[in-house]
């Protein structure tokens, strides 16, 4: 009976060893998918502002190039411009003091 602990004792140790591998495994495992994870994490971000930065750079490229076209435009046609910026400023009075006929 006495040999039969012992074996025992042997068997226990030795599966001991093989858990305690087997963890460091897991561990080191585990460090390499964080760097993995934090890798890819960090190249979304930077994609994202990326296009981001692209998409802000094209809107204000536009953005100059439409002021560009309403400045030429009011510099060649001052009386359009005027007539048209007064149309819009009774058509807008007319909208905001107009009288709601639903709340009488």
């Amino acid at each position: 009976m006495g040999d039969s602990i012992g074996c025992d004792s042997n068997q226990t140790t030795r599966e001991l060893e093989r858990l305690r591998t087997d963890l460091e495994r897991l561990r080191a495992d585990l460090r390499t998918l964080s760097g993995d994870v934090r890798g890819a994490v960090r190249s979304g971000a930077e994609y994202a502002r990326d296009v981001a930065k692209e998409q802000a750079d094209d809107a204000l490229r536009k953005l100059r190039k439409s002021k560009e076209f309403v400045e030429t435009s009011v510099a060649e046609h001052p009386l359009i411009s005027i007539s048209l910026a007064l149309a819009a400023g009774v058509a807008a009075g007319a909208l905001l003091t107009r009288k709601d006929s639903s709340c009488d």
